[in-house]
């Protein structure tokens, strides 16, 4: 997957504000909840936008391990989490 760039090549991001996960039991399923704020204005003013995306437990699983090792790798670097 690559990443998103502006037109100086740096990577775009969005500040992520919370998230929740809500189980879907009937689809063996689960919504994953992400707010955030599109620029550091709209993060000031408290403009939050939301997405919604469904995903089997089997993928869910997978997000969860891949953020697992990203974590560790940044931790065994030396880096502090705030």
């Amino acid at each position: 997957m690559q990443l998103q760039k502006d037109s100086e090549g740096n990577i775009l991001t969005v500040p992520v504000i919370a998230w929740g996960i809500t189980p879907v039991a009937e689809a063996s399923s689960l919504i994953l909840t992400i707010q955030y704020a599109e620029t550091l204005q709209e993060l000031e003013r408290g403009e939050v936008k939301q997405l919604q995306m469904q995903m089997t437990t089997q993928k869910a699983l997978e997000l969860a391990e891949e953020l697992r090792k990203a974590t560790s790798v940044i931790l065994a670097s030396g880096h502090q989490v705030h």
